[in-house]
């Protein structure tokens, strides 16, 4: 979509899951904004053992962490039952 917007010289603002959105903000020339919510920020700190968090006015994700550079508190996932579940559509083989 970003790529779409770019060539009609439109802005894109992703909105929501905003950790997941960071890494597209971060190589998108047309962004206008990243919509950064508080109440989901409240929801990543249950989930997340860390996250990026912005500093002034800039946001960066972590450079030195492989994927989105997140991971899943592990005392949450116990918590909520899905320790070591299989996700049945990605199983792992």
């Amino acid at each position: 979509m970003a790529h779409l917007a770019h060539a009609f010289n439109l802005p894109v603002a992703p909105h929501a899951v905003q950790l997941v959105h960071l890494h597209l903000a971060c190589c998108t020339p047309n962004l206008k904004i990243v919509e950064y919510l508080g109440v989901s920020e409240e929801t990543d700190r249950l989930f997340y053992t860390e996250f990026p968090e912005p500093r002034g006015d800039m946001w960066s994700p972590y450079l030195d962490r492989p994927g989105l550079g997140l991971e899943l508190e592990p005392r949450d996932r116990a918590l909520r039952g899905l320790e070591g579940r299989v996700n049945p559509i990605f199983p792992r083989h």
